[in-house]
């Protein structure tokens, strides 16, 4: 498996993860128009093209035998207390 920095020609696979891991998820818990409506309002195309290019968010892929399998997304807020910036987030190249 690999982990790697997602890019827009992800969101489509994004997308299919978090429609099926929410299947997966709640399925006692949310009727299954609830858990399309869900995924429709939190992983709009927009949505995950923001995450993928705005500083303050990491948005990762888990790809095995060339398909994206999984995903990670974080957001940095700057420090409330002292204003400064969230830390610099250093990616490099996982081994292969």
């Amino acid at each position: 498996m690999t982990i790697r920095d997602a890019t827009t020609d992800d969101i489509d696979a994004i997308q299919r993860v978090a429609h099926s891991s929410w299947e997966a998820d709640y399925p006692d818990i949310l009727s299954r128009e609830s858990i399309q409506e869900g995924v429709d309002d939190w992983y709009t195309e927009a949505l995950i093209r923001d995450s993928i290019i705005w500083s303050q968010a990491l948005m990762l892929v888990a790809e095995r035998d060339d398909s994206i399998v999984g995903f990670a997304h974080a957001t940095f807020e700057p420090d409330e207390h002292t204003g400064d910036d969230p830390p610099r987030v250093r990616r490099s190249r996982p081994p292969r």
